[in-house]
Formats: C-alpha cells, structure tokens, sequence
C-alpha cells in the first residue's frame, strides 16, 4: 500500500477523525465557544425579525412598563448581539468579557419579548453562561471540567425531556405521521401505517440518549444514536424547507455530543465531585433548569419550551377570530393570514403562520402569549367586541381531545 493509499484509507481517516475528537478539555471547550457562537450566529439571522421591535408581530415584555426598543435602537441593538457574537467565535485565549457581554444582552431582548424564548436560545444562552463562568486562564484545570460537566447535564436534559415530552397519542397519531407522510406516500399502501409502529421509537430513542450520554457503559451508542437522530430529522426538515431555524441547532447538537462526551474518559459529567463542592454550583443549577423544572411543566407551572417539548405534539395553540370590518384594521402580515369562517362567522387569524411567515419561528406556547397578541389586536380594531381569541389547551394525557378556551377583548 501506497503512502497517499495509506493516508486516505478509510481506517486511516477514521483514526484522524477519533483523533481530533480525543482532544484536550482544552481544546474542546475552545471548539465548544466556536460553535456555540456559530450555531447562535445562525438561530439570529434565520430569525432576524423576532429580535426588533419594529415588526407588527405583538411583543410581549415580561413587564409592560418595559417600551419597545424604537428604530434604529432596535437595528443597532441587534447588530451589536452579531458582533459580538462573531467576536466569540474569532477571539483567541480570553473571550470572557464578550461572552459576558452577549449573555447579559441577549437575557436584556428576553425581557423585552418572551417570544424570543424559543428552545434553542435557551439552551445556547446557559452553555454560553456556562463559558463565562470559566476563568480561560490555562492553569484552571478545575475550571475548564466544571464548564463541560454543566454543559454536558445541559444536553443530556435536552434529549432526556424532548423523548419523554413526546410520549402521548398526539405525538404518536398526528404530529409525527404528519412529519414523515411526504415519504410514506411513496411506499406501497401496506407500509402506509408503518409511521404509527415506528413514532414510540423516536420518544424512547431520544430518551435512551439523554441516559445513555451519562452512562460511561452506554455512551458511545448513545451518541451514535444521537447522530442518526439528528440526521433522520434534517433529512424530515430540509429537502421540505420546515423551520429553517432548527436546521443550525440539529447540526450543533451533533456537535455538541462529540465535544462534551467522546472519549472524555474518566472526565464524566456523572462523576461524583461534578455535584461536590462550591466549584460545581454551574452543574447544579444546569441539572435543576434541564433535569428538575420540567417536572413541573406537567402541571402547568413551567413552560413548555423550557422544559424542551418541542415537536411534542403536546403544545397549546391558538386562533384570533375576527370580523371582515376588524380584518381591515389588522397588520399587513396578520391580515396575509387571515381566513376560513368559525361557526359564528368570525375570520380565523392563524397565529401560528403568522409567526412563522414574519418571524420565521413558532408562537411561543403560553397561554399569556396568545392573550397578549389579542390584546394588542383589541386595541387597535375600531370594534373590539368582534374579536375573539380561541385557545386549545394541550391534549389529554391519555387521548388527542383538548379543552378549548375562549375569550373576548374586556377579558384579556
């Protein structure tokens, strides 16, 4: 064998690769801010629009004496985030103040929109917190394990709570059929139901992941697993252009599982002084945000996207009906999805495409979101006794019915 036929062999390259992988703490917590600050970079630019105040999709402030950012505050604001983002991502051995400096901000446009809780930000914004926390000096050997250690409980939780979020008949009977039918309608009609037999396995899949990442036993086919997930949902996303923006977070979840748990060896999240200790607040307070407080989402007290039910099929939703004379009063965007009459002959403004079409992301699925979008919109309509919101509630744990609520203007 040649020396070119040596060094392209696939055992060769593979080895290359295992190698570049079986990194230092180091070099892996560098590679991390690199692709924390890429894949965020992405999440910004496909949702452009959800980070100004100057777009007719209703902000929803987590106070309502904070104003709106007006233009061009809003457009320098956002640029500033980019900046510094890019300034993450290119800095060399002390990113610390920018990575400081993009936490505090980014938590500062939260607090002007809840909308912008979107799943994937909040995962980012904690890991990167986590990068913050660390000294970068070269010596803080302790300091560089606690930062992958939060990190990696953060992932861990992530594919832990989306498969166990998963498990219920609405995932099982209408989202994930609904997913996959572009490519069942082109197997022969006995496998047409092949989707209901295989939907279980993704929700046990995703939670084997989550346990089998902090197994030192199980790890390695528990990121494999992860991998193939996460190219069996771009394939499902990509080729049909569905929300764009989990097309980045997909590829760094990849990422992310290689970094965090490839061959750390006896540096594992689960090793017992990764919860000891003053040092390893970080991991604690990771464990409680993406282990403990999904508990609660159950019970309607903790929302849905911090609890990471995404794609759950378990998510409320809603519809604004309006009359034909308020339809006129509404934002150019929120009239482009407007139609189809409710029984009491009403217009349905889907609030859903709504977001999507202008800020190219789901609704944020809160109760107290829909209410405020309404609000808005009776506010400025001439005649806010024709405004009605509709508010499905998630499904029944044990079947697909949801108790819908509704409501009028005075009471929102």
């Amino acid at each position: 064998m040649t020396w070119l036929q040596q060094k392209f062999h696939p055992s060769a390259r593979l080895r290359s690769i295992d190698n570049y992988l079986n990194s230092s703490t180091a070099e892996r917590l560098t590679r991390l801010k690199v692709v924390l600050s890429l894949a965020l970079l992405c999440g910004f630019l496909l949702s452009y629009k959800l980070w100004l105040s100057t777009r007719d999709y209703p902000l929803t402030p987590v106070a309502d004496f904070l104003p709106a950012l007006p233009a061009p505050s809003d457009y320098l604001a956002f640029a500033l985030l980019l900046l510094l983002l890019a300034g993450i991502g290119l800095s060399g051995a002390r990113p610390r103040k920018l990575i400081v400096s993009c936490v505090v901000l980014i938590a500062l446009f939260g607090l002007w929109d809840q909308s912008r809780w979107q799943p994937w930000c909040y995962q980012y914004v904690f890991m990167l917190l986590a990068l913050a926390c660390y000294s970068w000096r070269a010596d803080d050997r302790d300091g560089r394990e606690s930062a992958l250690n939060a990190c990696a409980f953060v992932v861990a939780g992530v594919y832990f709570w989306s498969g166990l979020q998963k498990v219920n008949p609405a995932f099982v009977r209408e989202l994930f059929p609904t997913l996959v039918e572009p490519y069942m309608r082109h197997l022969p009609a006995s496998l047409g139901v092949a989707s209901y037999w295989l939907a279980p396995v993704v929700p046990l899949a995703e939670v084997g992941v989550g346990v089998g990442l902090l197994s030192r036993k199980f790890r390695t086919h528990a990121i494999l697993l992860a991998l193939a997930l996460h190219l069996s949902v771009l394939a499902l996303f990509v080729p049909l252009r569905r929300n764009a923006v989990v097309w980045p977070w997909n590829v760094a979840m990849m990422c992310f599982v290689l970094l965090l748990f490839w061959r750390r060896g006896q540096q594992t999240a689960l090793q017992r002084h990764a919860l000891a200790g003053n040092g390893q607040l970080l991991s604690k307070l990771a464990l409680l945000l993406f282990w403990v407080m999904p508990v609660f989402s159950f019970f309607g007290y903790w929302d849905a996207y911090l609890s990471s039910s995404f794609y759950s099929g378990k998510t409320i939703y809603g519809f604004i009906r309006v009359s034909a004379e308020v339809k006129e009063s509404l934002p150019p965007t929120a009239q482009r999805y407007t139609g189809g009459r409710a029984a009491d002959g009403l217009l349905y403004v889907d609030v859903t495409r709504w977001s999507f079409g202008e800020l190219n992301v789901p609704p944020y699925p809160a109760e107290r979101i829909y209410r405020n979008i309404a609000d808005k919109i009776c506010a400025r309509a001439p005649r806010p006794a024709q405004i009605a919101l509709e508010l499905h509630d998630a499904p029944n744990l044990f079947s697909r019915t949801r108790n819908v609520k509704h409501y009028v203007c005075p009471q929102l």
